[in-house]
């Protein structure tokens, strides 16, 4: 009799059954599938790959804390520092940050950079996302120093062009935010605003009311911020962390122009937003920059 395996309730799969599930297009499939393999048992190599897979397929329905879950049970059985060990690891990085789970993406995004050069050369290619990952964790746990280092590698061998501007904006803004405002605006000045998404005009356009706001114009800061506000305001459902965070810059713009009142109701909104984030399944929490503002009472690095 072919050995069946129990995957919940009161559904049953044979092995044959669920490496056909794990192979297939149907993505919740691939998942479930993935799970039954790997707590059954089924451990070494083709363990690491069934995981691999139900990441994967987890991380198209952003269904991002499974993703960790399934990488971190496929790191367990993956020989290590082969190509699935080395996919898992990058996946699990990128999983961890989208849930908040900071120091376990820096963790294994530093351990996959770590170790590229004793994996085989096609692990080369997820070098940019892995720099990705671990640099918005450390953007996200406000050391912005040290996402700066990341950024620049993500943006200089990220293989799609759009993207690599994108990356650009994240570096010169966390340059702005480390107090590097001479690099954050040579490096906005390499990047053809014309040509970004609408996300990457936000952030560029963010990053200008930084490097304003830290060289004491406020006025400009202002102006920017407000600008980069009526475009948020039409995205607020998806971008209501970025909301979160824009208000927060806000709030520091009035404290320094000594207007409590008006600072402390930005202050407030960018909470509300931040929370009304985490109801979209964000995870999301207070920003750290707001931790930089007069009521949070934090420097940066």
């Amino acid at each position: 009799m072919a050995e069946t395996i129990h995957l919940y309730d009161n559904v049953y799969f044979t092995v044959d059954e669920l490496r056909t599930m794990v192979n297939s297009d149907a993505t919740p499939n691939v998942v479930e599938a993935a799970w039954g393999l790997v707590n059954a048992g089924h451990h070494g190599e083709p363990a690491g790959t069934y995981a691999l897979r139900g990441v994967k397929a987890a991380l198209k329905l952003s269904s991002y804390d499974e993703a960790a879950v399934l990488a971190t049970e496929g790191l367990t059985v993956a020989e290590p520092l082969t190509l699935i060990w080395a996919d898992l690891q990058v996946n699990l990085a990128i999983a961890c940050a989208r849930i908040s789970a900071y120091d376990t993406a820096i963790e294994a995004g530093e351990r996959f950079i770590a170790s590229v050069t004793e994996l085989p050369e096609k692990a080369l290619q997820w070098l940019p996302f892995a720099h990705r990952a671990v640099g918005y964790a450390y953007h996200q746990t406000n050391l912005p120093n040290r996402a700066v280092d990341h950024y620049r590698c993500a943006a200089d061998t990220h293989p799609d062009p759009q993207e690599r501007l994108i990356l650009r904006c994240d570096l010169a803004y966390d340059l702005a935010l480390a107090g590097r405002l001479d690099e954050a605006a040579q490096t906005l000045r390499a990047i053809p605003f014309d040509h970004l998404s609408p996300q990457g005009q936000f952030g560029f356009k963010a990053t200008q009311a930084v490097i304003s706001f830290k060289q004491g114009d406020t006025q400009t800061a202002y102006e920017l911020v407000r600008h980069a506000d009526d475009w948020m305001r039409d995205q607020a459902r998806t971008m209501a962390m970025p909301l979160a965070e824009l208000h927060f810059w806000m709030s520091h713009i009035y404290a320094a122009r000594g207007n409590q009142q008006d600072a402390t109701f930005y202050a407030l909104h960018g909470t509300a937003h931040a929370k009304w984030a985490g109801q979209f399944g964000s995870k999301a929490r207070v920003s750290p920059w707001f931790l930089n503002s007069p009521f949070g009472g934090r420097s940066n690095e």
